[in-house]
Protein backbone atom coordinates (compact mmCIF):
# COMPACT_ATOMS: atom_id res chain seq x y z
CA UNK A 1 0.00 0.00 0.00
CA UNK A 2 1.43 3.31 -1.46
CA UNK A 3 0.49 6.55 0.88
CA UNK A 4 1.33 9.95 -0.39
CA UNK A 5 0.91 13.00 1.89
CA UNK A 6 -1.18 15.82 0.24
CA UNK A 7 -0.99 19.05 1.25
CA UNK A 8 -3.95 21.74 1.01
CA UNK A 9 -3.83 25.09 2.06
CA UNK A 10 -6.88 27.03 3.40
CA UNK A 11 -6.56 30.55 4.15
CA UNK A 12 -3.08 30.46 5.78
CA UNK A 13 -3.13 27.08 7.54
CA UNK A 14 -1.80 24.18 5.84
CA UNK A 15 -3.65 20.52 6.60
CA UNK A 16 -2.48 17.49 5.27
CA UNK A 17 -4.29 13.88 5.12
CA UNK A 18 -2.75 11.20 4.09
CA UNK A 19 -4.66 8.93 1.71
CA UNK A 20 -4.46 5.00 1.25
CA UNK A 21 -6.12 2.87 -0.96
CA UNK A 22 -8.98 2.89 0.97
CA UNK A 23 -9.64 6.28 0.51
CA UNK A 24 -8.93 6.13 -3.33
CA UNK A 25 -11.51 3.41 -3.79
CA UNK A 26 -13.97 5.56 -1.39
CA UNK A 27 -13.23 9.06 -3.97
CA UNK A 28 -13.32 6.76 -7.38
CA UNK A 29 -16.95 5.01 -6.22
CA UNK A 30 -18.74 8.08 -5.23
CA UNK A 31 -17.10 9.71 -8.70
CA UNK A 32 -18.82 7.33 -10.41
CA UNK A 33 -21.95 7.21 -8.14
CA UNK A 34 -22.05 9.84 -5.56
CA UNK A 35 -25.29 8.12 -4.42
CA UNK A 36 -23.60 4.76 -3.81
CA UNK A 37 -24.07 3.57 0.25
CA UNK A 38 -21.01 3.41 2.55
CA UNK A 39 -22.08 -0.18 3.32
CA UNK A 40 -21.73 -1.63 -0.66
CA UNK A 41 -17.98 0.65 -0.48
CA UNK A 42 -17.36 -1.33 2.87
CA UNK A 43 -17.90 -4.26 1.20
CA UNK A 44 -15.46 -3.46 -1.51
CA UNK A 45 -13.01 -2.93 1.11
CA UNK A 46 -13.74 -5.15 3.33
CA UNK A 47 -13.94 -2.88 6.07
CA UNK A 48 -16.72 -1.91 7.97
CA UNK A 49 -19.53 0.97 6.59
CA UNK A 50 -18.69 2.94 9.92
CA UNK A 51 -14.93 2.87 8.95
CA UNK A 52 -15.68 4.28 5.29
CA UNK A 53 -17.93 6.86 7.22
CA UNK A 54 -15.47 8.10 9.15
CA UNK A 55 -12.96 8.29 6.51
CA UNK A 56 -15.44 10.14 4.28
CA UNK A 57 -15.92 12.55 7.05
CA UNK A 58 -11.90 12.57 7.40
CA UNK A 59 -12.08 13.17 3.58
CA UNK A 60 -14.37 15.92 3.24
CA UNK A 61 -12.67 17.64 6.46
CA UNK A 62 -9.49 17.96 4.65
CA UNK A 63 -11.02 19.61 1.44
CA UNK A 64 -10.61 17.13 -0.65
CA UNK A 65 -14.44 16.00 -1.24
CA UNK A 66 -15.70 19.69 -1.72
CA UNK A 67 -19.31 18.79 -2.23
CA UNK A 68 -21.65 16.50 -4.08
CA UNK A 69 -23.67 17.39 -7.21
CA UNK A 70 -26.23 15.76 -9.37
CA UNK A 71 -25.74 15.75 -13.61
CA UNK A 72 -28.88 16.64 -15.07
CA UNK A 73 -28.92 13.58 -18.69
CA UNK A 74 -29.51 16.74 -20.77
CA UNK A 75 -30.40 13.77 -23.60
CA UNK A 76 -33.14 12.47 -21.82
CA UNK A 77 -35.23 16.02 -21.96
CA UNK A 78 -34.69 16.35 -25.74
CA UNK A 79 -31.26 18.12 -26.04
CA UNK A 80 -28.18 16.84 -27.85
CA UNK A 81 -26.15 18.61 -25.92
CA UNK A 82 -24.62 21.69 -24.25
CA UNK A 83 -22.91 24.44 -26.67
CA UNK A 84 -20.19 26.60 -24.51
CA UNK A 85 -19.20 29.85 -25.97
CA UNK A 86 -16.27 31.89 -24.54
CA UNK A 87 -17.27 36.14 -25.83
CA UNK A 88 -14.51 38.31 -25.54
CA UNK A 89 -16.53 41.47 -24.98
CA UNK A 90 -14.89 44.50 -24.96
CA UNK A 91 -14.15 45.63 -21.66
CA UNK A 92 -16.77 48.71 -20.83
CA UNK A 93 -19.62 46.87 -22.38
CA UNK A 94 -20.03 43.71 -20.52
CA UNK A 95 -22.50 44.58 -18.20
CA UNK A 96 -24.69 45.32 -21.45
CA UNK A 97 -23.66 42.70 -23.10
CA UNK A 98 -24.96 40.39 -20.17
CA UNK A 99 -28.32 42.02 -19.78
CA UNK A 100 -28.50 41.35 -24.18
CA UNK A 101 -27.55 37.40 -23.27
CA UNK A 102 -29.87 37.06 -20.03
CA UNK A 103 -32.84 38.08 -23.04
CA UNK A 104 -31.37 35.08 -24.84
CA UNK A 105 -34.09 32.14 -24.02
CA UNK A 106 -32.32 28.59 -22.66
CA UNK A 107 -29.48 30.16 -21.49
CA UNK A 108 -27.93 28.75 -18.11
CA UNK A 109 -25.36 30.58 -16.89
CA UNK A 110 -22.63 32.83 -17.84
CA UNK A 111 -19.40 33.69 -16.05
CA UNK A 112 -17.01 37.22 -15.85
CA UNK A 113 -13.31 36.79 -16.36
CA UNK A 114 -12.31 34.11 -17.84
CA UNK A 115 -8.82 35.04 -18.90
CA UNK A 116 -6.70 37.19 -21.16
CA UNK A 117 -8.65 36.01 -24.50
CA UNK A 118 -12.37 35.62 -23.19
CA UNK A 119 -13.85 37.54 -20.54
CA UNK A 120 -17.66 36.10 -20.75
CA UNK A 121 -18.87 32.22 -21.29
CA UNK A 122 -22.43 31.45 -22.03
CA UNK A 123 -23.73 27.97 -21.81
CA UNK A 124 -26.81 26.59 -23.26
CA UNK A 125 -28.57 22.94 -24.03
CA UNK A 126 -28.94 22.49 -27.93
CA UNK A 127 -31.34 20.66 -29.55
CA UNK A 128 -29.78 19.87 -32.70
CA UNK A 129 -26.84 21.01 -34.31
CA UNK A 130 -28.45 23.55 -36.47
CA UNK A 131 -29.00 24.97 -33.07
CA UNK A 132 -24.75 25.54 -32.25
CA UNK A 133 -24.22 28.05 -35.39
CA UNK A 134 -27.63 29.79 -35.02
CA UNK A 135 -26.45 30.87 -31.55
CA UNK A 136 -22.86 31.43 -32.28
CA UNK A 137 -24.36 34.15 -34.28
CA UNK A 138 -26.95 35.21 -32.55
CA UNK A 139 -24.02 36.52 -29.69
CA UNK A 140 -21.41 37.72 -32.53
CA UNK A 141 -23.55 39.92 -33.82
CA UNK A 142 -23.34 41.90 -30.58
CA UNK A 143 -21.95 44.91 -31.06
CA UNK A 144 -19.54 44.69 -28.12
CA UNK A 145 -18.54 41.26 -28.91
CA UNK A 146 -14.77 41.09 -30.80
CA UNK A 147 -14.75 37.15 -30.57
CA UNK A 148 -16.39 33.86 -29.99
CA UNK A 149 -15.14 30.52 -29.53
CA UNK A 150 -17.37 27.64 -29.52
CA UNK A 151 -17.11 24.21 -27.79
CA UNK A 152 -19.50 21.24 -27.55
CA UNK A 153 -20.63 19.06 -24.66
CA UNK A 154 -22.51 15.94 -26.17
CA UNK A 155 -21.91 14.46 -22.53
CA UNK A 156 -21.06 15.91 -19.41
CA UNK A 157 -19.52 12.87 -17.31
CA UNK A 158 -17.24 12.92 -13.87
CA UNK A 159 -13.80 10.85 -14.94
CA UNK A 160 -13.05 8.67 -11.72
CA UNK A 161 -9.79 7.69 -13.51
CA UNK A 162 -8.24 11.52 -13.35
CA UNK A 163 -7.00 10.69 -9.69
CA UNK A 164 -4.77 8.11 -11.18
CA UNK A 165 -2.44 11.53 -11.51
CA UNK A 166 -2.26 11.90 -7.76
CA UNK A 167 -0.15 8.36 -7.85
CA UNK A 168 -1.25 6.69 -4.64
Amino acid sequence: MVKQKIQLVRSVNPISKQLDHIDKIILVSLLKDSRKKFTEIAKECAVSASNIKNRYNEIKKAGIIKDSTIIVNVNKLGYQGHLSLYVNVKFDEVKKFIKYTNKIPGIITYHVKLNENYNVAVLLPIKNMREIEYRKEQIKNHPAVINVKANIWTEIKTIPENLSALHF
